[in-house]
């Protein structure tokens, strides 16, 4: 999945095409000992709602498109000032 407008090319909606795509294993500590999880919790009835696989990069992308949009709407005068 690439989101364009962001160029968010590590981003995912299917854990298969994730996985494919050198997404890295899950880690889990037991008992202190840290472990490999295989198969990671993804729910795909999430997917309506915003669920995706995402790097940090992309991650990163998407926090700093919503800032920048709060940013300026703050900086906008009010409505009744047009």
């Amino acid at each position: 999945m690439n989101v364009s407008p962001l160029r968010m090319s590590r981003t995912f909606t299917s854990l298969r095409v994730a996985r494919e795509n050198g997404m890295a294993a899950g880690r889990a500590l037991w008992f202190g000992w840290p472990l490999v999880v295989p198969h990671a919790a993804f729910v795909r009835g999430n997917l309506p709602a915003g669920g995706a696989i995402a790097s940090a990069a992309d991650m990163a992308r998407y926090v700093g498109a919503h800032l920048r949009v709060r940013r300026a709407e703050r900086a906008r005068p009010p409505h009744f000032l047009k």
